[in-house]
């Protein structure tokens, strides 16, 4: 049975699938060089922020804000606090998460491919952590909808890369970003019904229960995250716009100002994801802009090509023509 043209069913799945180990195998190969590609300035901030991210994971900034006298070990206070001792154990696959996160999201705003190599790590790692503290919006994104769709997301970009592995960014039209925005306003309107019950399905509780601004940010930043990650998948720049509206979110909901009281340790790793996002958006629409002046250049050279042709065509058909009336 012939679905895809001349392909069979069978056929195509096959040719996708050689495809997708030959897209794995040059995702593992670019990892060196990818590492490699950083400029020394980068180099240092990279290291930095992932440093930075790890520290936040292991020491309770809170405690040293108030002056507690708790420990300043987050280990330490989670087990005076009853914190069953599996939960405080996966505590440091938080750690492995802040580190390949921040890799992740600085590759991701380099537009460099093996951006998915990290993030896979991230989400697996991440997720777990989420289950074990009651993170239920975390939990549904990270292991439901960013696993798979970083799998995916390494098959639409292989090819999709110029000679130095960096993403072809592209730009959507004003209809599809109308198109998003309504998918956005659905989305969270879904979420905010839907966070709660996950959560009180899978620990008995939602952490912002009866908080009414709170409840609209987390269903705000699950909606726009799950889209801005399916515009990352196809390479469009407008993801970072959202990716921006996100961590501005995160950041006043842990600053303090909306919800929760302030978290140091959240509203700093929020921060820097957010100087990280205006510096991927400014970054994948400066490409976007250079495809485009490309495109319009070849698009010149075509038309002039075809015009240059079209007038030989022609005198070659008026030469013809006085040949045949002189043979006349």
């Amino acid at each position: 049975m012939r679905l895809f043209g001349n392909e069979t069913l069978s056929t195509r799945l096959c040719r996708i699938s050689r495809t997708y180990l030959s897209a794995l195998a040059h995702l593992f190969r670019s990892i060196i060089p990818d590492l490699r590609h950083f400029p020394l300035p980068l180099t240092i901030f990279t290291i930095f922020f992932a440093a930075i991210l790890i520290v936040f994971n292991i020491i309770d900034f809170e405690v040293l804000r108030n002056n507690t006298g708790q420990s300043v070990f987050k280990w330490v206070n989670d087990k005076e606090a009853g914190v069953a001792t599996w939960r405080r154990a996966l505590m440091l696959l938080s750690g492995v998460a802040s580190f390949t996160g921040g890799v992740c999201v600085i590759l991701c705003a380099m537009g460099l491919y093996t951006t998915y190599f990290w993030g896979i790590i991230n989400t697996v790692t991440y997720g777990i952590f989420s289950i074990a503290y009651g993170y239920a919006g975390d939990t549904q994104l990270y292991l439901m909808f960013y696993m798979p769709t970083n799998l995916i997301g390494i098959y639409t970009w292989y090819k999709r890369v110029d000679d130095q592995d960096i993403a072809i960014s592209r730009s959507l039209t004003w209809p599809q970003r109308g198109l998003v925005l309504v998918v956005s306003v659905g989305l969270g309107s879904a979420f905010y019904y839907e966070i709660p019950a996950f959560a009180r399905a899978i620990t008995g509780v939602y952490f912002f229960e009866g908080q009414l601004a709170p409840n609209i940010c987390d269903a705000t930043t699950n909606a726009l995250s799950i889209i801005a990650q399916v515009l990352m998948m196809f390479r469009f720049w407008e993801q970072w716009v959202l990716w921006i509206i996100v961590d501005i979110i995160q950041v006043l909901m842990y600053s303090g100002a909306v919800g929760p009281e302030l978290n140091v340790n959240i509203f700093l790793m929020w921060l820097l994801f957010l100087f990280n996002a205006f510096f991927g958006c400014w970054r994948w629409w400066k490409r976007a802009k250079m495809q485009e002046v490309k495109k319009a250049d070849l698009e010149s050279v075509g038309n002039k090509g075809e015009g240059v042709h079209s007038v030989e065509t022609e005198k070659e058909t008026e030469g013809a023509v006085v040949i045949g009336k002189g043979l006349t």
